[in-house]
């Protein structure tokens, strides 16, 4: 990253601000400057390599804008509308239209637009642009519309277009609106004027207009698999901190501007420059103020990147460029007549910092829609203070609806149970998320309701989902309270003892699948894409879930005077440890994060390989990047693996593989440890169910204390070990499937489904 921002700083330095002056006084397009910015890869910025990109997270994006920022905010414009299309291609794009597109836009052989905002644009079922099907063809479409504000509208060479779905038929009930790619030539676009504004200069910002342009299925992202509005709202909280960055590199020039002329200026009848002045000392103290206060937002905003609690980054984006205004009105009057003037630049800066409180969303509008969302939380929080939701997971509720959250039956209970030492070891152990065991204060029914409550929040009207039969009950118990929603919930043969079928209500479809786990999620997978509904719980709402534990743990820190050394958990996928971390990271000082034991088994260690503590790769089908549990829908496997790194990086720890005949030695010892403390497993369905995760984790436990010099564990250090899984509702009745499904099924088989 250290490499790349020193390109940019170089580029500002050397060919931006000598030049910009020229570019903007005579709203000239800066191809010259593009071209460099071209030849560094910022046009590929967040594109992956295999793609030509760069493939940079989004902490170095943030940094890049922030840079080029203190430069021209112009070139930031253009980035950011091209950055934002190639996302919604790298996400959501089928395979073809990512070899096709993104290797060009990588390389800025093609400049996107995007085009989203219209005049009377409410929410994107309100859209007036709009696709209409030609012939009754799902592959031919008509577009038309007018897209207002979008900036290097003219010398861009395709736009991806928000647009509301003409429903024809009933066909595409899942999704009303897409996005578009439409080449600048196509038949029936115009470009529309460039408007003569105050600021922002050198690119282009001007109205598009589409009228009938024929559209190919191909060229809709994703290919009907994702609604619109999903697609769009991705983005949101990548554009709040990216305002912000161009907030803090405008401030940052406007700073260094305003220091430097305060150095050379001097006034008649005083010995030296005006930073003698008392009364001008104070008013720039006044303004580094504000920027420190700015800046130390931005940065923890920076720092919780991962964060889902939406108002932190609203307020950071409001706060920020209001704070970007006022430094700029601040310079201009230290400046004094001079600031008034084109000769010093920080006319230029003030034109263009008051644009920051407009851009993206204005700055009454989300002050607003702040507002909202913190006022109904408070509301919740005084009608329900002891709700276990509200106070464990506020920044998971900032985008759900509250009223559905509130009907959650999860219950205060003994989360966390001490089980003393085990052989005498003086390691002291502790077995996490007990509830798992009580199916009304189950981890499962804090997903299932989190899911939902996403589902109402975004008005998504079926969803599909697999599970080994402890989710599928959660899911199965929330679909019964919203109707409104349709769950087609896939899960094994072998585990059907534990779907209850006396309380499946109508609108929830089972679908029996006959043969393996990993089957089954790649079947799912299938499933999905054909027919292109969600599957659920995606990743971020896995990790919401995940995050409680964290504020779980520290509550049990803070009463009983105690910091664990170590958490225990098996990484069949790894969503667990990345939720509980983010969760440290939003609690912050109050408890120390514990280093990760991440479990494997020999059978699938896809973590242990790429990160290089397990060698024997003696079966290729388990190859890191195909086996991180094959939930493709969900997430990267190279980005959990990845954030598995991260996690041990930072707070230390090790991955551990136990083997198959290791496990099986210890798994006996470890139900009979349980037992003597009262906890009772049972694999049938008369009794609580653990799943086979949470005994690998604290057989693996156990075998690391036999370890003695080889192990990790040092004498005195608590070890908390995660056993989730549970769910103590045994079948009274066998399942109902409408289908089941053997082997591979054809797509033919799984369109069934929804017949």
């Amino acid at each position: 990253m250290d490499s790349l921002l020193d390109q940019v700083n170089t580029f500002v330095n050397r060919k931006v601000l000598p030049r910009v002056e020229y570019f903007d006084k005579n709203n000239i397009y800066p191809t010259e400057l593009i071209n460099i910015m071209k030849s560094i890869g910022l046009f590929g910025l967040t594109i992956p390599k295999r793609y030509s990109g760069l493939e940079a997270d989004m902490i170095t994006r943030v940094k890049v804008i922030e840079e080029l920022s203190s430069g021209w905010l112009s070139l930031c414009s253009l980035l950011d509308s091209h950055l934002r299309v190639c996302d919604y291609i790298v996400h959501f794009g089928t395979d073809e239209q990512k070899d096709n597109f993104l290797p060009l836009l990588a390389k800025g052989k093609l400049v996107a637009a995007h085009a989203n905002n219209e005049k009377n644009m409410k929410n994107l079922e309100h859209l007036e642009t709009c696709l209409v099907m030609v012939d009754g063809s799902l592959e031919k479409w008509s577009l038309s519309g007018r897209k207002e504000w979008i900036s290097n509208a003219v010398h861009a060479d395709i736009f991806a277009v928000s647009a509301r779905i003409v429903k024809q038929d009933d066909i595409l009930k899942s999704i009303s609106s897409c996005v578009v790619l439409v080449q600048k030539d196509q038949n029936g676009l115009k470009i529309e004027k460039d408007w003569h504004r105050m600021g922002v200069k050198g690119v282009s910002l001007a109205a598009v207009t589409f009228n009938k342009c024929l559209i190919e299925s191909k060229d809709i992202v994703g290919h009907f698999h994702y609604d619109g509005k999903t697609i769009v709202d991705s983005s949101q909280q990548k554009l709040a901190l990216v305002s912000s960055a161009r907030s803090i590199g405008i401030c940052k020039r406007l700073i260094q501007t305003c220091a430097s002329y305060l150095w050379q200026r001097t006034r008649n009848g005083i010995i030296g420059s005006l930073t003698q002045e008392p009364v001008v000392c104070m008013r720039f103290g006044e303004l580094i103020t504000k920027f420190q206060a700015a800046l130390a937002l931005f940065n923890d905003c920076c720092a919780n990147i991962d964060s889902t609690d939406r108002t932190k980054f609203i307020s950071c984006k409001s706060f920020v460029t209001g704070i970007s205004k006022d430094i700029a009105v601040s310079c201009v009057q230290l400046f004094g007549a001079a600031g008034y003037t084109s000769e010093y630049g920080i006319e230029r800066l003030t034109r263009d910092a008051l644009s920051l409180t407009i851009i993206h969303s204005p700055a009454d509008i989300s002050l607003t829609q702040l507002g909202q969302m913190s006022l109904e939380n408070y509301k919740l929080k005084e009608q329900n203070p002891s709700s276990i939701l509200l106070h464990y997971a506020p920044q998971v509720l900032a985008n759900m609806k509250r009223e559905f959250l509130l009907r959650a039956t999860l219950e205060e209970q003994e989360r966390i149970v001490n089980i003393g030492s085990y052989r005498d070891s003086n390691i002291k152990l502790y077995l996490y998320d007990m509830t798992t065991m009580n199916p009304s204060a189950s981890f499962k029914d804090f997903l299932g309701c989190l899911t939902f409550a996403h589902c109402l929040q975004n008005d998504i009207k079926c969803i599909c989902a697999q599970s080994s039969g402890n989710t599928a009950m959660s899911f199965i118990h929330y679909a019964r309270k919203v109707s409104s929603i349709k769950l087609i919930q896939f899960y094994l043969t072998r585990n059907s003892y534990k779907i209850n079928s006396t309380v499946v209500p109508d609108n929830v479809i089972l679908v029996e699948v006959n043969s393996t786990e990993a089957d089954m999620k790649l079947i799912l997978a299938r499933f999905s894409k054909l027919t292109g509904i969600p599957c659920m719980p995606n990743f971020n709402i896995q990790c919401d879930a995940n995050k409680t534990r964290a504020y779980f743990i520290k509550d049990y820190c803070v009463e009983n005077n105690i910091n664990f050394n170590w958490y225990v958990q098996s990484l069949s996928s790894a969503y667990g440890p990345i939720g509980l971390y983010q969760g440290f990271s939003d609690i912050g000082q109050q408890v120390k994060p514990p280093k990760l034991l991440g479990i494997q088994q020999e059978a699938v260690c896809p973590f242990a390989r790429a990160l290089g503590y397990w060698n024997d790769a003696t079966d290729d089908k388990h190859d890191n990047v195909a086996v991180v549990e094959p939930t493709l829908f969900r997430s990267d496997p190279g980005e959990l693996i990845n954030k598995v790194k991260n996690i041990l990086d930072t707070h230390g720890g090790k991955i551990k593989v136990l083997t198959n005949n290791k496990f099986q030695q210890y798994i006996d010892e470890a139900i009979h440890l349980l037992e003597l403390h009262k906890i009772h497993i049972t694999r049938l369905a008369d009794g609580g169910i653990l799943e086979k995760a949470g005994l690998l984790s604290l057989a693996a436990t156990m075998h690391e204390i036999d370890e003695h010099n080889s192990g990790a564990f040092s004498a005195n250090e608590a070890i908390l070990i995660g056993i989730t899984g549970g769910t103590g509702c045994p079948a009274t009745q066998k399942p109902k499937p409408k289908m089941v499904l053997n082997g591979n099924p054809t797509d033919e088989q799984l369109m069934l489904i929804l017949e």
